[in-house]
């Protein structure tokens, strides 16, 4: 029975170092959420269980430590697109300001499907999302991150079991240079790249009291980012005009920000998922310091602040946003599962 533990044991250390990092390329990772397989993710790390050491006050040469509770790292998981069903609503649901606390599984497979262990996490909330840039040059890959925060995770050995993969986990050929850009009274026709857009919301943690072990969290507000491009410079005009207007001689009041829509696009040309951002005002804009390229075309770089961004999948879905308001699986066959 003890050499059996041992051997237990040994096996669950050497899944958790290849959890802490598994990219697509070395064996499948899917993300289940309330029990529904929902992504099969690039790549996933983070989640481990580590001690607080408490330091106690010198009584001589040394001094005493001991535990005083647990701490959970944070996960960490890159997917591409589209996104369906409760993944989604948890991401659109954070870019509203209306976090959701989920529980599920990382779940590492091997290249047939079977399941070899899980990473149990509950009652975790999305702390930061990042957008990929968008650049009408790249042929890079593009993919969602986002960190999530959990109350608690638990390592478990996999059940052997074949997993078949629902159509909606399975994501399109995806890269920066498909998107479309819009702003209101604006030609962005020709905005060639777009920084990557990272929401990040911030997280209140109470000491551990009493009988909890783990820390609890609680949501607080969103970060925005600003939003900063790149246009050629012979399409520039509407932003420089924006600009003299709103910042050099003072018309910037509510009525004189503008909205956008920025779309990405899979190879094909459909739209995958779009964010709107909502009360955007001009800050800065002038030459581009990058390289000019091969085309040897001088560009121009706009930055603008933003009060709200939301994320809408291809699918439809409600906004939060409103015009004048602020800040606002199944047993299956025996040994395969399906969701």
């Amino acid at each position: 029975m003890k050499m059996k533990s041992i051997l237990i044991l040994s096996f669950l250390l050497s899944v958790a170092v290849t959890l802490d990092a598994a990219p697509r390329q070395s064996s499948p990772v899917l993300l289940e959420l309330d029990g529904v397989i929902v992504a099969l993710l690039d790549s996933a790390e983070g989640g481990e269980a580590t001690g607080v050491v408490v330091v106690e006050e010198p009584t001589g040469t040394f001094r005493k430590k001991h535990i005083g509770g647990v701490k959970y790292e944070d996960i960490r998981v890159a997917v591409g697109m589209p996104l369906h069903g409760s993944f989604w609503d948890w991401i659109r649901g954070f870019t509203d300001g209306n976090s959701q606390r989920k529980s599920g599984s990382i779940i590492l497979c091997d290249f047939n499907y079977n399941e070899k262990a899980r990473r149990e996490f509950s009652e975790a909330l999305i702390t930061e999302i990042g957008f990929p840039d968008c650049d009408g040059s790249s042929k890079d890959a593009a993919k969602v991150t986002l960190t999530i925060v959990p109350t608690a995770t638990r390592l478990l050995a996999g059940s052997g079991k074949r997993i078949v993969l629902p159509p909606s986990a399975r994501q399109k050929k995806w890269t920066p240079a498909n998107f479309r850009l819009s702003i209101d009274g604006l030609d962005t026709t020709r905005v060639n790249k777009i920084e990557a857009i990272t929401i990040k919301q911030g997280i209140a943690r109470d000491n551990a009291t009493g009988d909890a072990r783990e820390r609890q969290i609680e949501p607080t507000s969103l970060e925005i980012p600003n939003l900063k491009l790149t246009v050629p410079d012979q399409y520039s005009r509407g932003f420089f005009d924006w600009h003299q207007d709103f910042v050099i001689k003072g018309n910037n009041d509510d009525s004189k920000e503008r909205e956008g829509t920025l779309e990405y696009l899979s190879a094909l040309n459909e739209k995958l998922f779009e964010l709107r951002f909502n009360h955007l005002g001009i800050v800065k804009v002038g030459q581009s310091s990058d390289p000019a390229g091969p085309d040897n075309i001088r560009r121009v770089k706009a930055e603008m602040y933003c009060e709200e961004i939301h994320a809408k999948n291809a699918g439809g879905g409600t906004w939060a946003y409103q015009p004048g308001r602020r800040g606002t699986g199944l047993a299956s066959n025996e040994g395969e599962r399906t969701y």
